[in-house]
């Protein structure tokens, strides 16, 4: 049935401000053991800056969605930035899969099993972020970094002398789209 096998794109945050993160994971759900899997075609991310974090599909995972068990394999994992404001939507992919089912028979000896292999196409959801615009008046410095920050300065060796090499060092640290802090 639908429910025996889907793929399914989750977002960490229904709502963002533009240039706020948002993480975005592509699951595979699944009751069956997986022989084959292709993507055939890829999901969008029109209106989005997208860094794709690596991850290993396996199906190492146990998860319950809504009353149902599944082995859960996650196919994709990646950091979206919404360069817009509105209603930005990540349109679904399609995955052509091959599943293994057993069929019971009856023979003199008993009741019997095969393993059966079917190929099937699954289509994954499609999923929305509502965007808001970044608050006005905007400060004349801003770049685009959106985020929470903490700047850490430090100076190696405080007693200098004249004309003497320092060592100064500047860290940011913290959560958001750092790349647009100059």
């Amino acid at each position: 049935s639908g429910n025996d096998l889907m793929v399914r794109i989750e977002m960490s945050k229904p709502r963002v401000y533009e240039q706020q993160a948002v993480v975005c994971t592509i699951k595979l759900y699944t009751k069956y053991q997986i022989s084959k899997f292709m993507a055939t075609k890829q999901p969008s991310f029109d209106g989005f800056l997208i860094e794709e974090i690596d991850t290993q599909a396996a199906l190492n995972q146990d998860e319950v969605l809504n009353g149902q068990h599944y082995k859960v394999a996650v196919l994709k994992r990646c950091i979206l930035y919404p360069q817009q404001s509105g209603k930005l939507t990540i349109t679904s992919g399609n995955y052509d899969v091959g599943v293994v089912q057993y069929e019971n028979y009856r023979t003199p000896f008993g009741t019997m099993s095969q393993p059966v292999e079917r190929q099937l196409t699954v289509q994954s959801n499609q999923s929305t972020v509502n965007v808001l615009p970044l608050p006005e008046p905007r400060p004349a410095t801003f770049t685009g970094a959106v985020g929470k920050f903490s700047v850490k300065t430090s100076l190696k060796n405080p007693d200098l002398k004249t004309y003497k090499a320092a060592v100064y060092n500047y860290c940011i640290e913290g959560t958001g789209n750092i790349k647009y802090i100059k």
